[in-house]
């Protein structure tokens, strides 16, 4: 499953090129997307005039899950990189990653107020708002380093 494949990454076990990690999320598999989402960091870079690709600009999101007092709670800490400053924000609160179908490649993930669609090759994608037909936003991945 999802859950081994990421304790072995993170451990260096898997150390081949990063370009030959394709990323692959059986959107019918609930459990498969929730460990995904709770087991990575997500980048949406800059899209300022300007934004160098090397830098660090842009929105950096982690999704967390934990039990407090018996109930479940869910949040996100995010942090945004504008021209090397810092800022932070971050929200947890009781409920659940609720994942629901979409479309046929993309299923919708709500997490507290927020809701997210999520692709079988691991981008989320939000909108400014419910109705809109394209997406303000995309966040990838973020590889870890070496």
């Amino acid at each position: 499953g999802a859950g081994t494949y990421i304790l072995q990454e993170e451990s260096g076990l898997l150390n081949f090129a990063h370009e030959t990690v394709e990323t692959s999320i059986d959107l019918k598999n609930e459990l498969d997307i929730k460990t995904y989402l709770l087991g990575n960091e997500f980048v949406a870079k800059s899209e300022k005039q300007g934004a160098v690709a090397e830098n660090e600009d842009g929105a950096y999101i982690h999704f967390v899950r934990v039990i407090e007092k018996g109930k479940v709670q869910v949040g996100y800490s995010l942090k945004t990189i504008e021209e090397g400053s810092e800022t932070w924000e971050g929200r947890i609160d009781d409920g659940a990653i609720v994942v629901k179908p979409f479309r046929d490649n993309l299923v919708k993930v709500s997490i507290l107020d927020h809701v997210y669609y999520i692709n079988s090759f691991g981008q989320l994608f939000e909108k400014e708002n419910e109705n809109d037909l394209g997406f303000s936003k995309t966040w990838n991945l973020k590889k870890f380093e070496e």
